[in-house]
């Protein structure tokens, strides 16, 4: 009896490695190999996102570049059309997702501004305090899965973590979603021709930009929203068509009362200002999106006491946010689908705002 149990202890050992050996290296293949991006914390549609965002930053235009980058705060946050209506900029959206390190959105700044261009950056609260993302998971599933090849900041254990941190049934959901994703999607060639249609078409203006005047409002000039896909892209590279039918409300502190800006963020500020100086670029800090609620409030001392403890250590080192806190704070009706994320009718108001602040930035 003894060895009958002793060998089924074995045989289930040795099935259970022999399982973990097979699903590892099914993984690294899919991966590395075929391509398939199916870590559960993978988010698909942010490939196509920069893509077409890509696309729309090589478009030739006369006229300055004034390019946005932070996290979806800004995705979801601006009307590409009522900013090049009432200005005499070409604007570019590139705000993708707050999950993405400091690093990773400065390396794309670098990589695609152009002499003279004005880059602002709405960045999410966190960006301050973030410290360099070497095991972030979420962050190295999605660079294992499209960030094409962008280890650099990733450390060979982390790619074996990270593969071995999904269990089986994660993946084949991820899976799955992949396979009705690019089903959805059509073929590749399709998608290309969908993307240059979104960055090709025209926006219609009548009136003479405004330049500072009464602004004008024109409505997004995404197709209707279609979820978290390239799709529900305007030619500007903005989220603005989202609608929903009753106000977004939740509790969210947005900022530490303690929160110390980190010596990761410090550094790659400079870098960024250093790239800037180099190239007649002008940077600016903005404040992003935040919603009214108990934990972020007008009406709380503790609020404006957040806001004072990051700009005064900003100042400490010659780093200032442009514009008032209050500027982009809105109330829960203006809300989509997170407290960061504006509806269409928020999408308006934070634009009409924003306008406002480009005319009074030191850019000349």
């Amino acid at each position: 009896m003894q060895s009958s149990g002793l060998k089924q202890i074995v045989i289930f050992i040795s099935s259970a490695l022999l399982f973990a050996i097979s699903y590892f290296t099914l993984i690294t293949i899919v991966c590395f190999f075929i391509k398939i991006p199916i870590f559960a914390n993978t988010e698909i549609w942010l490939k196509d996102m920069y893509k077409i965002k890509d696309m729309i930053n090589d478009k030739p235009t006369t006229k300055q570049r004034l390019i946005v980058i932070s996290g979806s705060n800004s995705l979801f946050g601006l009307n590409g059309a009522m900013i090049e209506a009432n200005t005499q900029f070409r604007f570019i959206n590139y705000a993708t997702h707050a999950s993405l390190p400091i690093n990773y959105h400065i390396d794309k700044i670098i990589a695609k501004a152009h002499n003279g261009d004005i880059i602002i950056l709405p960045l999410e609260f966190n960006y301050y305090s973030n410290n360099a993302p070497t095991k972030e998971y979420w962050y190295i599933e999605n660079m294992l899965s499209w960030g094409n090849g962008y280890y650099k900041y990733i450390d060979i254990i982390d790619v074996v973590l990270a593969l071995l941190h999904n269990n089986p049934i994660q993946t084949l959901s991820q899976l799955i979603h992949f396979i009705k994703y690019t089903s959805y999607q059509s073929n590749q060639s399709n998608i290309q021709a969908n993307m240059e249609k979104i960055v090709n078409q025209e926006m219609i203006i009548s009136q003479n930009p405004s330049m500072g005047e009464e602004v004008i409002t024109l409505p997004c000039q995404a197709a209707e929203w279609a979820g978290y896909n390239y799709k529900s892209s305007s030619p500007n590279g903005d989220f603005c068509s989202q609608e929903n039918s009753k106000p977004f409300y939740t509790e969210y502190a947005y900022l530490d009362t303690q929160l110390e800006v980190s010596s990761f963020f410090l550094s790659e500020y400079k870098r960024l200002k250093d790239f800037a100086d180099s190239k007649n670029i002008k940077i600016f800090l903005f404040y992003p999106v935040t919603m009214e609620n108990s934990l972020f409030s007008l009406t709380d001392i503790k609020t404006f006491q957040k806001i004072e403890n990051l700009t005064s250590q900003l100042a400490t080192h010659h780093i200032n946010i442009y514009g008032d806190f209050r500027d982009s704070h809105f109330n829960s009706q203006y809300f989509f689908d997170t407290s960061y994320h504006l509806n269409n009718k928020g999408v308006n108001v934070r634009t009409s705002i924003f306008i406002k602040q480009l005319l009074q930035l030191p850019i000349h």
